[in-house]
């Protein structure tokens, strides 16, 4: 039976001083022995608190996903310039994960969901739209700078607000009741669309490096980022898994969606975009200038896997648009002080407008949400009063 966070939190930090837990032991470079299961253990939340959301528990995972989605970035554009096989590359990031997480139920470090064809079928519309998003944001990365897709990241709001109008859905009306007025959007809202426009705009006029294929993938990426933050949010909610099945399902299931993205490596490569994946593959990995970043990008998919699906079911969707924009900060950073490859300062400039925009539009979505909720408790107030006076009319009347 795998052991349970708090016991091997317990062992990890006993009061003897030592290391609990009969899991395997390394020792680091500096000679102290670490207790891999205690590590994995005390670093997993149960299932349970990530449910609740709770601010400890929350603000760990965001904390997690915001580093290694701030590194894998700039990590992935500097695998794909050494290693230019897009397709191979997620797949080893897929293999990787998927391998990660099965071993740490394997070895008992921490509990992880056995694959099961119901929970899979479930699970599988959000793996195939993940598995697409993924693949344009690695196709954009190929081809663009890393400023370029923080714009197109930072412009999901624009699609996101048109598909929630229309596939708005009010259920809160009573039988028998006229439908409540739909919800439309506030000036707020309006005013940081034009801001998100205003700032990609600036920037595609600033983009040196700007090429129709790059922001064709960019395009797509938007497209699908849109559709992935709604219907991600909602599967790892109704389907049940702990926090490493999670990891498990998403990556296993993912590399079944790894012929998809071999049929649009090979289209793309037919218009012009590059190498398909042949034989060379194992000779660039057998360099160590090739394979330090490939690694790295593998280490940090474990990280952004653990942290990014389990941080969508403890954060609120605003929330997490808010953190996938505000990490970015951290990106832009990173690309621009590590090399060259980044777009130039009065781009950088017109992204950071956009980002701006689209941290004002989260926080006008969640102003929005919370005056809809008011009004919704006042509307059931003012049901409540009437059925108490029809009530007491009916009582009065059959008094009489």
């Amino acid at each position: 039976m795998a052991p349970s966070s708090s016991s091997a939190a317990a062992g990890l930090l006993g009061g003897t001083g030592g290391l609990g837990g009969g899991g395997t032991k390394i020792k680091d470079g500096g000679g102290v022995v670490v207790d891999g299961a205690a590590f994995i253990a005390a670093a997993t939340p149960s299932a349970e608190s990530i449910n609740q959301g709770g601010g400890g528990v929350a603000m760990y995972l965001a904390v997690g996903y915001a580093i290694s989605s701030s590194a894998l970035s700039v990590v992935n554009k500097w695998a794909l310039l050494a290693f230019p096989y897009p397709t191979t590359l997620t797949f080893l990031q897929y293999a990787g994960s998927a391998s990660f997480a099965y071993a740490v139920g394997a070895l008992g470090y921490a509990k992880v969901d056995q694959l099961e064809p119901k929970k899979a079928i479930a699970f599988m519309p959000a793996v195939l739209m993940f598995y697409v998003s993924i693949f344009t944001n690695t196709k954009l990365l190929q081809y663009a700078t890393v400023d370029t897709f923080v714009v197109f990241r930072s412009c999901c709001p624009i699609i996101v607000l048109p598909l929630e109008l229309l596939m708005l859905r009010d259920t809160t009306n009573t039988p028998g009741s006229a439908p409540r007025r739909r919800t439309y959007p506030s000036m707020l809202t309006v005013l940081s669309l034009v801001i998100i426009v205003i700032g990609a705009v600036g920037y595609g006029v600033a983009d040196d490096n700007l090429q129709l294929r790059s922001y064709a993938w960019g395009f797509a990426y938007l497209a699908t980022m849109a559709i992935d933050m709604v219907l991600v949010k909602k599967v790892v909610t109704e389907v049940h898994l702990e926090p490493w099945g999670l990891v498990l399902y998403n990556n296993a299931l993912a590399l079944l969606c790894v012929p998809l993205g071999v049929i649009m490596q090979y289209g793309d490569t037919k218009l012009g975009g590059g190498q398909v994946d042949d034989g060379s593959i194992r000779d660039h990995l057998a360099s160590i200038e090739v394979a330090s970043p490939v690694l790295l990008s593998c280490v940090l998919a474990v990280a952004i896997s653990f942290f990014g699906m389990n941080a969508r079911k403890a954060l609120s969707a605003t929330t997490f648009t808010v953190l996938g924009v505000a990490n970015k900060v951290g990106t832009i950073v990173i690309n621009t002080t590590v090399w060259n490859h980044h777009a130039p300062f009065v781009a950088i400039m017109w992204l950071i407008v956009c980002m701006g925009g689209a941290v004002l539009y989260s926080e006008s979505v969640k102003q929005q949400n919370k005056r809809k909720h008011s009004n919704l408790n006042e509307e059931m107030e003012k049901e409540r009063e009437y059925e108490s006076k029809v009530m007491a009319n009916g009582k009065s009347s059959g008094a009489v």
